[in-house]
């Protein structure tokens, strides 16, 4: 476990977004294997930061404190429900989770409580680009426990055929594709005729 939680950590020093993840992997081992294991795992994804802190007189905890707050409280609710919904977020851990309460396997735990962490993450901090962007590694994890439950019950294949299944789903998808580009062109652009976005994108500090 302490191997494990030190790769984690050796990723953290790369991009943030793992100790977010370790905190689903650290409730794994707690459930799973006890409090001994998560201590290992969370004592070995320490080291590689408390070794950065000691070599940079701590300015990487000062700087991750910095970059954290200047985080939290960044968006709206509304963007927040819109990037977890147009993201596919929420609705791929509420399908992993159906497929570990049916099944109760300790493998589609693990794949179940990681992304779960990040959701957390994005609601505590508020965050709608949090949901935005780093939000697909979250899925990643999901799909095992998705595809479990889509080969098990073969829903689909009870109505239509496997083509007309194919095409519904192509068909959604570039509808909600659209739907979603339409939005963000309305909303989350900057309209370079304005003098302040001028500023912004053409005159950099």
């Amino acid at each position: 476990m302490f191997a494990a939680g030190l790769l984690m950590g050796l990723a953290f020093l790369f991009k943030f977004s793992a100790a977010i993840f370790f905190a689903g992997f650290a409730l794994y081992l707690l459930i799973v294997h006890g409090p001994k294991a998560c201590a290992a795992g969370v004592a070995g994804t320490l080291v590689p930061f408390l070794l950065a802190n000691l070599v940079d007189g701590f300015d990487s905890t000062r700087n991750l404190l910095y970059a954290v707050g200047e985080q939290v409280g960044y968006s709206t609710w509304r963007g927040v429900g819109f990037k977890l919904l147009s993201t596919g977020m929420l609705l791929s851990l509420v399908l992993a989770w159906w497929e570990w309460l049916e099944r109760r396997n300790v493998t589609t735990l693990l794949f179940c409580l990681i992304p779960s962490a990040y959701l957390a993450y994005v609601l505590a901090s508020r965050d709608a680009f949090s949901a935005g962007f780093v939000m697909m590694q979250g899925i990643f994890f999901a799909a095992f426990p998705i595809a479990r439950l889509l080969v098990r019950h073969r829903y689909v294949e009870r109505c239509v055929s496997r083509r007309s299944a194919i095409r519904v789903a192509l068909a959604a998808y570039a509808l909600i594709a659209i739907a979603i580009t339409w939005r963000n062109v309305a909303y989350d652009t900057i309209d370079v005729r304005d003098r302040a976005a001028r500023v912004v994108l053409l005159d950099p500090p």
